[in-house]
């Protein structure tokens, strides 16, 4: 080197000195050598030779990392973990797969050395890194992260493998923060495995991230907190925003899971993950904590992420240069996210739009925004239309079918215009899946924009009311109550068989929607079947929890309602009839079909607090826990006259013993004179055999449950025993002949070896010679009923009957009146009976007549004979179709309705003589405040007709006028006279009548 060199100190000194060598590049070799300049000359003294080392610069306040080398040395170099850095070039790290005998890139940070400082990204990306460490835990580019920060880094096309705490960006971070990082590649591990993190713990934030890296847990692994975003969440402090995963999630060597689609386990909790989605087709998961599931479609559709009405989303992503991103609809020039509908730019999802080139709009564009306001009949929607062209718009708006890409030859609004615009979509079909899109039509052709899909609700309709219940007969009616929870502190009451099969496609098929709800308000009110069936009732809701026809219930009053062939699919707490039951009574109740779920499932209650009596289930149950043929879980309450006949199953994969033939876990209950009989099996694992009637006793409880006289079927349940008998005396295990044999039910034990062991007092059946209450009949037994086991006396059976059994009931029209008759076979504490109608298309039935008021309604009590009842009703209008509807009330006050029939009263023909006038009908009387006035002229008569008060007043003329011969009806609208007794004179021709009526208000 000379001094014409680009580096020389220019140091002067007459002696020694002492010079810094700066600017130098790394991995360079340098030649140097001491000079002296005079007028003379420069002299030079000997050349040294240095090199200086690999490593990053420190500019500022942290290191550069520019390539492969810089990271190798930070993984290296532990001292500087609590250093900051910043990556200022793209790096290819396809060189790590064979490091460290082919174990790849060594994480930074550990268990015992963590991460502590800061790594800025700078929007660069890091590829093809290789970690292939799978008996080694804390896995990642970073190993762990202890109050520490990554941003703006995106890790393409990694393969990672580790044990425990394995994930691309951080196998375990620790009160730190991970933003705007993206993941894409493959991660394999045993437990607490993610596509961003491994594990989080003490308040950790991450937001603005997403991963497609699939998840592999390897074969022989156990665990479970695995998912595609990330594993395992330890705290509830923790919090993930704005993020998304479109990873598959797969289990080698065995069954894949289907609930990993973005957190794998732990606690997430609603507040600190919000705004996050997950890719429900392309993950394989049905569903995830952390996260709303959408459809491939709805994740490459911008307004699932920047709509304020798509489902999961509270506050809108920061995307550029698009539309629907905040409360005015205003476009950002630069924001976080960004998005090609087109499918160019990261196939169609999200990316980071510093991280990825922009997507710039050409020409014309549309975007259709979601759907809101969705009713049986239309909807709410919105559109955004872009017009970079010399082209001029003529029309735009939304369009829409049934079978998908539909154009502007379908159905379509016209409303739309550039920028945002609103259309209503009308006139569709209920229950009905249609396909959206927005379109904008110019001089030169078509466009459309993304599709976007919504299914109609089924119809509801309001029911009647009568006795102060709503009257239930129709599927509508009964979605009614469900739809809303101002009405779940009603009284209701069935009128009819229920066909609820077509339950199985409403609500996207997820069913019919639960009446009462943990997070919203409990049912409180009332609900009487009246033995009338809900055939076919599917719920499909796997991810939801408190399911069941009645979803919650807190003090409500249930009885009578039998559903048939239901299908109930959900998560914890969930049963055919009931998911929790807070109090409250259920009596006389059932149900058949299937029910799966997890925790505290239940063929009939999931998790029974209630007083429950002469119920019972033959609906087959699977889940993972706390699971019963009757009830899931059972707290503090009594079960008495019940049994449960369907098949339990612990789901493959589960450890837990909460699983029993009758009752999966229970706390203190009274159970009394009830039994079991379906078998207890575990899938995948060897069956249990003393789960014949309990599946646990609850270990903190301090009493346990008090049992008496409960058996179990030994052979059809294929248990042996019941593990509580001994300690809680819960059942007594009998063979299938003793199980169908009336003696083991009614023969007392005397505790010397006669009569039936288990048994202290007798179960109280219909003529039994050894019951010894013989008061309520509860039980009945037959050989051609139940398969031989016992049956609960109000079953339809051989020795069943109904209070009151009908051999007719019809109505004829006589001269303006209707004669209804019916016949009676056989009546049992029949105090009487209730006579309703109402015109056909009106909604409320009013009452006729009843026993109280009428001795013709008068009922015989208990009888074996035929009896005849008939009755007159003259206050009908002529040439209208009247419903009538029967009731009998028995001694307890059980009010039990009959089939209606229908009647219709034609305009009557007159047959008065001339100058005769006839009065009809004053209808009703008392009155508030119309009062009817039928009557009848037998000839062209003048007509009046008068009021007047109690005093002789006249108050109001009703009528002055000629009226030819025949039929007439006025009203007299009272509203502006006070309650009272008034007299009604009638004037015609040769007649005189004075009638006396009463306004009541």
């Amino acid at each position: 080197p000379t001094t014409s060199n680009d580096h020389n100190t220019g140091t002067l000194s007459a002696s020694a000195f002492t010079a810094e060598v700066n600017n130098s590049s790394r991995s360079t070799s340098y030649y140097l050598r001491a000079y002296a300049t005079n007028s003379n000359g420069t002299n030079y003294g000997d050349q040294l030779q240095f090199t200086t080392e690999d490593i990053p610069y420190l500019e500022g306040d942290e290191y550069s990392i520019t390539k492969l080398s810089d990271l190798e040395w930070l993984s290296e170099t532990s001292a500087r973990w609590g250093d900051d850095f910043g990556q200022s070039a793209d790096i290819d790290a396809a060189g790590t797969s064979s490091w460290n005998s082919n174990a790849g890139f060594i994480p930074i940070g550990n268990s015992t050395n963590k991460f502590t400082g800061n790594y800025d990204g700078g929007n660069y990306s890091i590829s093809n890194l290789t970690i292939s460490r799978s008996s080694t835990d804390y896995i990642g580019l970073f190993g762990y992260l202890e109050n520490s920060g990554v941003s703006k880094l995106r890790l393409a096309s990694v393969s990672i493998t580790g044990q425990n705490n394995v994930g691309a960006v951080a196998g375990l971070a620790d009160g730190s923060s991970i933003s705007q990082c993206a993941v894409t590649g493959s991660i394999s591990g045993a437990d607490n495995m993610g596509g961003v993190v491994g594990s989080t713990q003490n308040s950790n934030s991450i937001e603005d991230s997403y991963t497609t890296a699939d998840i592999t847990r390897v074969s022989g692994a156990s665990g479970t907190s695995i998912g595609g975003f990330m594993g395992h969440a330890e705290d509830t402090q923790s919090s993930v925003r704005r993020s998304y995963c479109s990873a598959s999630v797969y289990y080698t060597g065995t069954t894949a899971p289907t609930d990993k689609g973005f957190g794998g386990g732990g606690t997430f909790t609603l507040s600190s993950y919000s705004d996050n989605f997950w890719d429900s087709e392309a993950s394989n998961q049905s569903s995830a904590d952390g996260a709303t599931a959408k459809t491939t479609a709805e994740m490459k559709y911008v307004g699932t992420y920047t709509d304020e009405r798509s489902d999961g989303l509270a506050n809108t992503w920061s995307f550029t240069d698009h539309p629907f991103d905040d409360d005015a609809g205003q476009e950002e020039d630069e924001g976080i996210w960004n998005i090609d509908q087109s499918g160019s730019s990261n196939s169609g999802y999200p990316f980071l739009s510093a991280q990825d080139a922009a997507f710039s709009y050409t020409g014309i564009s549309a975007s259709t925004g979601i759907l809101t306001s969705i009713t049986s009949s239309g909807a709410a929607g919105r559109g955004f239309i872009r017009n970079g062209s010399g082209e001029t718009i003529s029309s735009a708006g939304l369009c829409w079918n049934t079978s998908s890409t539909p154009t502007i030859a379908h159905s379509k609004t016209t409303n739309g215009s550039e920028g945002n615009f609103s259309s209503n979509l009308s006139g569709l079909t209920e229950n009905t899946t249609y396909y959206i899109r927005a379109y904008v039509t110019t001089n030169i052709t078509s466009y459309y924009g993304n599709e976007v899909s919504i299914r109609t609700p089924h119809i509801t309709s309001e029911p009647s009311i009568s006795n102060g219940k709503y009257q239930i007969g129709t599927l509508s009616e009964l979605a009614w109550i469900s739809e809303d929870m101002d009405r779940w502190g009603y009284d209701y009451e069935q009128t009819a068989n229920i066909d609820a099969s077509g339950t199985s496609t409403w609500n996207d098929s997820a069913g019919f929607r639960p009446i009462g709800e943990i997070n919203g308000i409990q049912f409180t009110g009332s609900y009487d079947g009246h033995g009338f069936t809900i055939d076919e009732l599917t719920i499909n809701r796997p991810g939801s929890n408190y399911v069941g026809l009645f979803g919650y219930t807190s003090s409500a009053t249930l009885s009578n309602i039998r559903i048939t062939d239901a299908f109930i699919s959900a998560d914890y707490r969930t049963g055919v009839l009931i998911g929790y039951s807070s109090g409250g009574t259920v009596t006389n109740c059932s149900s058949s079909g299937s029910v799966s779920g997890d925790n505290s499932i239940g063929g009939l209650i999931g998790y029974n607090l209630s007083t429950t009596s002469a119920c019972f289930s033959t609906a087959n149950v699977t889940g993972t826990r706390n699971v019963g043929g009757l009830c899931g879980n059972t707290g503090n309450t009594t079960i008495t006259n019940c049994y449960s006949r369907g098949s339990v199953t612990r789901k493959s994969g589960s450890i837990e013993t909460s699983i029993g033939a009758f009752i999966g876990i229970v706390y203190e209950p009274t159970i009394q004179s009830c039994y079991a009989t379906g078998s207890v099996t575990y899938e995948g694992a060897t069956n249990p055999t003393d789960k014949g009637f309990f599946g646990e006793v609850d270990e903190a409880v301090e009493n346990g449950p008090s049992c008496s006289n409960n058996f179990f079927d030994q052979q059809t349940t294929g248990q042996s025993s019941d593990a509580y008998t001994g300690e809680y005396n819960s059942a007594t295990a009998k063979g299938t002949s003793a199980m169908k044999n009336l003696e083991t039910f009614t023969y007392e034990y005397d505790g010397q070896g006669e009569g039936t062991e288990g048994l202290d007092t007798a179960w109280d059946f219909v003529s039994n010679p050894n019951d010894d209450s013989a008061n309520n009949d509860d039980w009945d037994m037959s050989s051609s009923i139940n398969d031989g086991y016992p049956y609960l006396s109000w079953e339809d059976g051989e020795d069943q009957s109904l209070a009151v059994e009908l051999s007719f009931f019809k109505a004829t029209v006589n001269n303006g009146s209707v004669l209804l008759l019916w016949q009676t076979e056989s009546e049992i504490e029949n105090l009487g009976f209730i006579l309703e109608n109402r015109i056909r298309g009106e909604s409320e039935w009013l009452i006729v007549d009843d026993f109280n008021t009428h001795t013709d309604l008068t009922g015989h009590g208990s009888t074996n004979e035929t009896h005849l009842y008939e009755y007159t009703d003259n206050k009908v209008n002529f040439g209208c179709r009247y419903e009538y509807r029967l009731s009998d009330v028995d001694y307890v006050g059980n009010i039990k309705k009959h089939p209606l029939i229908e009647v219709f009263i034609p305009e009557a023909l007159s047959s008065l003589l001339p100058g005769q006038f006839n009065l009809l009908n004053l209808y009703p009387n008392p009155f508030n405040p119309e009062l009817k006035i039928k009557y009848e002229t037998g000839e062209s008569t003048e007509m009046r007709i008068t009021v007047f008060d109690i005093q002789g007043r006249e108050l109001i003329r009703l009528v002055n006028q000629n009226h030819e011969n025949g039929f007439h009806e006025i009203n007299w609208q009272a509203d502006h006279f006070a309650s009272g007794v008034y007299l009604v004179r009638f004037e015609s021709g040769r007649s005189l009548l004075m009638r006396k009526v009463t306004l009541l208000k």
